[in-house]
């Protein structure tokens, strides 16, 4: 790889990925992330320990968490969280959430604004794709307020907007007028914009409860017995659009009036229950009549007195071989085990339950590796041990189980793959209404400015023909 385009302002990273590629001659996408794995150093490495996200950082020479930050969606998916609340966005302790949703799309299609296409073209010489424009329920440029395009094609972000200027598929243009005069939406958009601009998430639990202390006080249903008042997923119905909650938050149109559907109603059990962030904020622009009453209620138990942020420092690599030798240095203690690796009681005790080393610390810590050797090297019965050494037999028992974490973490793998097949498919994201015919129309898009060809002056004049 020989060229390294800067990264333009707003610019999405799946689509400063497709202008890498393009503009080092590279046309499919693995050979291209070989290559930036090659470039980089990291050849042969895996990429659960070096993402696609931290390449594309490399190459634009800028920080993994601004890029994160600035570039990307992750920041809006992990807006409200039920674990790690106290990582910052782009940590690059958490590999695994940067390889996992940092470049996940947030809805079908790649969106585009006709007049930032010709604009980018004349001040950058080149067109790109905005994060912005990729908001799930966004389909109106803040910028010019025009209706967005779509392009449905795949991997269409990996080729420049420009390239479908005249093939996309406009938004109505009504519709999206309408959507503009719906102060639920706007409130909406507002607080999505709130949320992407963070640089760490919000607990799920507070925010699950500054959601359910404003359903009490408006008289809504806030549990799972039987529904005697107003369901939050039914309030959501009769403050939005049809079309507008189909291509967002698909399934809930079709829902019955009075039936608790878990995936809006179960914002309010403070559980984790799964809710994304954007269910989140449509509940709250819901709830609220103003977007800073409903982002104030958001932040108000996530203080940041009240959560103490992680610092973002390099983890501590030690090998399984590691791990097991200081288990039988510590005689099986998981407190020992992360004091002398230098890691974190939960880290430690996560990584010693999944290799099936349960902890062995405690008073009566001998007698229970007596009486597991007792089970694993004599071969003896779990009941003839317990008795022997004078231990609870379901004590034991649960020793032994929790010694089977990798047969039992590959059960549960059968399990859930088992449960996919036979449960039905998700719905998907409706598309918005397009452009009917007889409509009236949007401002007819204009194509970008090309450069024209003009003849190159000559140097010198030639010289006439001789007779």
């Amino acid at each position: 790889m020989t060229i390294r385009p800067d990264v333009l302002p707003e610019e999405y990273a799946p689509g400063y990925r497709g202008r890498v590629m393009t503009f080092n001659g590279l046309t499919d996408p693995k050979l291209a992330m070989n290559a930036l794995m090659e470039w980089s150093g990291n050849a042969g490495t895996s990429r659960r320990e070096f993402s696609t996200v931290e390449l594309l950082a490399k190459v634009a020479g800028v920080d993994v968490a601004h890029f994160v930050r600035a570039h990307t969606t992750l920041p809006l998916r992990r807006a409200v969280v039920a674990t790690l609340p106290e990582v910052e966005h782009g940590c690059t302790s958490k590999r695994s959430l940067l390889w996992s949703i940092a470049l996940r799309d947030t809805r079908p299609g790649a969106y585009l604004c006709t007049q930032c296409v010709e604009e980018d073209i004349d001040f950058h010489g080149m067109s790109y794709w905005r994060r912005e424009h990729q908001l799930p329920g966004l389909y109106c440029c803040t910028k010019h307020g025009l209706p967005l395009g779509y392009a449905d094609a795949p991997n269409a972000f990996l080729s420049p907007p420009s390239l479908f200027y005249s093939s996309h598929h406009a938004v109505d243009f009504s519709w999206v007028r309408k959507l503009e005069r719906s102060g639920a939406v706007q409130r909406y958009l507002s607080i999505m914009a709130d949320l992407l601009a963070r640089s760490r998430p919000l607990d799920e639990r507070d925010v699950s409860r500054a959601a359910r202390a404003r359903a009490m006080e408006l008289g809504l249903h806030t549990g799972r017995r039987a529904v005697e008042h107003q369901l939050v997923s039914d309030l959501v119905k009769e403050r939005f659009d049809d079309a507008w909650l189909a291509s967002v938050v698909p399934g809930l149109v079709e829902k019955r009036i009075g039936e608790f559907w878990s995936p809006v109603d179960g914002a309010l059990s403070g559980k984790r229950m799964g809710i994304s962030s954007t269910v989140y904020a449509i509940v709250f622009a819901s709830l609220f009549e103003s977007a800073d009453e409903a982002v104030n209620a958001m932040l108000e138990p996530s203080a940041p007195d009240s959560v103490k942020a992680r610092v973002c420092t390099a983890p501590v690599e030690v090998s399984d071989q590691q791990l097991r030798d200081a288990y039988i240095d510590c005689r099986g203690c998981h407190a020992s085990v992360a004091r002398q690796l230098g890691l974190s009681s939960y880290a430690a005790r996560k990584r010693l339950q999944e290799e099936g080393l349960p902890n062995l610390g405690g008073a009566a810590s001998r007698l229970v590796r007596d009486a597991a050797a007792a089970v694993f090297i004599e071969g003896v019965s779990i009941d003839h041990a317990s008795k022997a050494h004078s231990i609870d037999r379901a004590d034991l028992e649960r020793l032994l189980i929790q010694s089977a974490g990798p047969f039992r973490a590959a059960l549960n793998g059968i399990r859930r793959s088992e449960q996919r097949r036979t449960m039905p498919p998700r719905p998907r994201p409706m598309a918005p209404p397009r452009q009917r015919r007889g409509a009236p129309p949007a401002p007819p898009p204009q194509r970008p400015p090309q450069k024209q060809n003009t003849p190159r002056p000559q140097m010198c004049p030639k010289p006439a023909n001789p007779g």
